[in-house]
C-alpha cells in the first residue's frame, strides 16, 4: 500500500475527487446492497418476511428467483455461524485439544463467503433501488428514561468499566513469532447489552512472544469495517506487532462478531437523514 501512494498513480488516490467517488458508490450500490443483505439475513428463506425488512418495496421478481437468492445466503450465513461457533468453543469452551488456528482461518473463511453474498442480491437494485437504510427510532420518552441522566452529566456514558473478574482470556495461539488470543466479556453497558447480538464484548490481542516488555496500542476500527470476520493473511495488528507492539483490537459495537439481527456494520452508529455523508 505504501508503494502505491508513493507512486504516481498513487499520488492521483491522494486527492478529494476519491472521497466524491467513495461516497457516490456508497450511495448508490455498498448501502442499497447491505440493506438487502441485511433484510436477508434476519427473513431467512421467508421471501414475505424478506420484503418487511426492507422497509420499502422491492423490484418485482419471480418467488423462485427470490427464493433462490435467498437460500444461497442463508445456506452461506449457517455455515459462517456454524464455524464461528466451533471457533469461540475451542477458545472458551471444553475443547482445548482443537487447533484454534485452523478453526479461525475456517471461520474467517465461511465469514468473508457470507459477507460476499451481497452481490447475489444486486439485480434488486433495478429498476428502482431500495433504500439504503431501516431506521429505528426510539420515541422521546423511551431516550428520556434511556439517557435522561446523561443530560445532566454527560461523562456518565463513558464512565461503565469492565468487570476485569468477567473476563475470559483463550489460550494463545503462537505461529510466526507472535502470541495471538482473544478476550471476551459481557458487555458492561447495560442498553447496549440488551441489544440482540451485542451481549457480548471481545477483543483480539497480538503480540511478539519475546517476553520483554512491549508498548501496547489500541487499534480501533473504523465503521463499517469488520477485520475479524476476513480472510487475511497479514493485517495492520500483524504487522505492528512484527514492530514490537502489543496490539488490542477491540471489535466495535454493532460490527462484525456484535453485529445485531436484521442490521449492517455500523448501520445504528449512523444519524437519521443522510447515512452516506453521516461516515463520510
Amino acid at each position: 500500500m505504501d508503494v502505491l501512494f508513493r507512486s504516481p498513480p498513487g499520488a492521483l488516490l491522494a486527492k478529494p475527487w476519491v472521497d466524491q467517488a467513495g461516497l457516490l458508490g456508497l450511495k448508490r450500490w455498498y448501502f442499497p446492497l447491505s440493506r438487502l443483505w441485511a433484510a436477508a439475513n434476519a427473513a431467512g428463506d421467508d421471501t414475505a418476511l424478506f420484503r418487511d425488512e426492507i422497509g420499502a418495496p422491492v423490484a418485482a421478481r419471480p418467488e423462485p428467483y427470490l427464493r433462490s437468492v435467498l437460500a444461497r445466503n442463508a445456506g452461506c450465513k449457517a455455515a459462517a455461524e456454524a464455524a464461528r461457533s466451533a471457533w469461540e468453543t475451542s477458545l472458551f469452551g471444553d475443547a482445548p485439544d482443537e487447533d484454534c488456528s485452523l478453526l479461525d482461518r475456517r471461520r474467517r473463511a465461511a465469514a468473508t463467503r457470507h459477507l460476499a453474498t451481497r452481490a447475489s442480491f444486486y439485480p434488486l437494485l433495478f429498476p428502482t433501488r431500495p433504500p439504503s437504510a431501516r431506521w429505528e427510532i426510539d420515541q422521546p420518552a423511551r431516550v428520556e428514561h434511556d439517557l435522561g441522566p446523561a443530560i445532566a452529566r454527560p461523562d456518565s456514558l463513558y464512565d461503565v468499566a469492565v468487570d476485569v473478574g468477567t473476563v475470559a482470556v483463550s489460550p494463545p495461539v503462537i505461529e510466526g513469532g507472535q502470541r495471538e488470543y482473544w478476550l471476551r466479556a459481557p458487555t458492561p453497558l447495560s442498553r447496549l447489552r440488551q441489544r440482540p447480538g451485542s451481549e457480548v464484548l471481545y477483543a483480539r490481542v497480538i503480540e511478539p512472544v519475546d517476553p520483554a516488555p512491549c508498548p501496547t496500542l489500541i487499534f480501533g476500527s473504523g465503521l463499517c469495517l469488520e477485520f475479524e470476520l476476513l480472510t487475511v493473511a497479514r493485517g495492520p495488528a500483524t504487522r505492528l506487532a512484527d514492530l514490537g507492539w502489543r496490539v488490542v483490537e477491540p471489535i466495535s459495537p454493532y460490527h462484525g462478531l456484535r453485529a445485531c439481527r436484521g442490521a449492517t456494520a455500523a448501520s445504528r452508529s449512523l444519524p437519521p437523514g443522510r447515512p452516506a455523508r453521516s461516515i463520510l
